[in-house]
């Protein structure tokens, strides 16, 4: 493919700021990319569920994933304050840690925000896996082997949570990892162009 100079904030782990980086991507990876491919695939809307055209964060996660259970554990009482702000949150599950992330992933999909809230309320630390059972539903399982080709097809770093989203300028962005309250304010100014308050 063509090149194309794709801008793209990354941050791995709490605190660790990797910077904003201007890499040579071919003109069909890299996170711009991802985004409109997440676009495409849709996910759970934990905020604005109706209001496609608001700004949007993309959160991949893998439902057996304890960093994304505390992601979404620090997030969710921020939530009415996000929905204010006018920001859509679409938490897209994928399937990579374990066999049973399949399953998990594909109820989450099929039950929306209370599998959701679900899985992430019973999970259990060891072994390491969500709360729903692991118990298959195969309709939605193209979605989620789509969602989980395109994160690793993107190039960028495959870790889970990770955010995606486009500024009001139409850059690309992303954050790997649980970020800090700092990370993530800077995250939402960049979504919105102002922030949340």
């Amino acid at each position: 493919g063509t090149a194309k100079l794709e801008r793209a904030t990354a941050v791995s782990g709490p605190g660790r700021v990797i910077a904003p980086v201007a890499k040579g991507r071919p003109a069909d990876l890299g996170p711009g990319w991802l985004f409109i491919q997440l676009s495409k695939f849709g996910g759970v809307a934990i905020t604005h569920p109706n209001k496609t055209n608001a700004p949007t964060l993309f959160v991949l996660a893998d439902p057996n994933c304890p960093v994304c259970k505390e992601f979404y554990d620090r997030l969710s009482p921020g939530l009415d304050r996000i929905t204010q702000a006018g920001v859509r949150i679409v938490w897209v599950p994928v399937a990579f840690l374990q066999i049973s992330s399949i399953a998990r992933a594909e109820q989450i999909l099929a039950g929306g925000q209370k599998a959701l809230a679900a899985n992430e309320a019973g999970f259990v630390e060891s072994p390491e896996h969500g709360g729903l059972p692991d118990k298959t539903i195969a309709s939605f399982k193209p979605k989620i082997a789509a969602a989980t080709e395109a994160f690793f097809r993107s190039g960028i770093q495959v870790a889970t949570p990770t955010m995606v989203w486009r500024d009001p300028a139409g850059v690309a962005h992303f954050l790997t990892g649980v970020p800090s309250e700092k990370q993530f304010a800077v995250a939402m100014r960049s979504l919105t162009g102002g922030g949340v308050r």
